[in-house]
């Protein structure tokens, strides 16, 4: 004991622990505690229900996947698959040959022409007076204003 000091306080912690359980008050119970508590140990270890919690339910797996969800997977990567196909434009380079007789055909590209010299008639001019210009800039210099119109420095 001398030798190992760990050992020695762990008896020491067990021996402390011995003698603070004797100083503990005795429970008083029946003469029958012990025959109904065995018996209601063996009924809990048999009991169906309890056995369903016991047993392992993992069975039969596919890379971690029940068969159910396995065939639901594999419909889904499918699926993408397929999907992922119509959505990759195929790279055919026979797809943009044009029929034989729209080939034969020839056009003649009209010959470009001069433009037209810009002509004052071609455009609508806009009115020189503006309706709607109420505060023109010799109004604003003067000062007069609608008396409707409240402004800040006006009281």
């Amino acid at each position: 004991m001398e030798a190992n000091p760990e050992a020695k306080d762990q008896l020491e912690s067990i021996r402390s622990l011995m003698k603070s359980m004797k100083k503990l008050p005795e429970v008083k119970t029946s003469d029958e505690f012990t025959a109904k508590l065995m018996k209601r140990v063996e009924f809990e270890k048999n009991r169906p229900s309890a056995k369903k919690y016991v047993t392992s339910t993992v069975g039969k797996t596919y890379f971690g996947f029940t068969p159910v969800y396995a065939t639901v997977m594999t419909a889904l990567v499918v699926a993408f698959v397929v999907v992922g196909m119509q959505l990759v434009p195929k790279t055919n380079n026979n797809s943009t040959v044009l029929p034989t007789s729209i080939t034969a055909e020839t056009s003649t590209i009209p010959k470009s022409t001069s433009p037209k010299p810009y002509q004052n008639d071609d455009i609508m001019l806009a009115e020189d007076h503006d309706s709607t210009d109420v505060d023109g800039p010799a109004r604003v210099k003067s000062g007069q204003f609608d008396d409707k119109i409240k402004l800040v420095g006006n009281k």
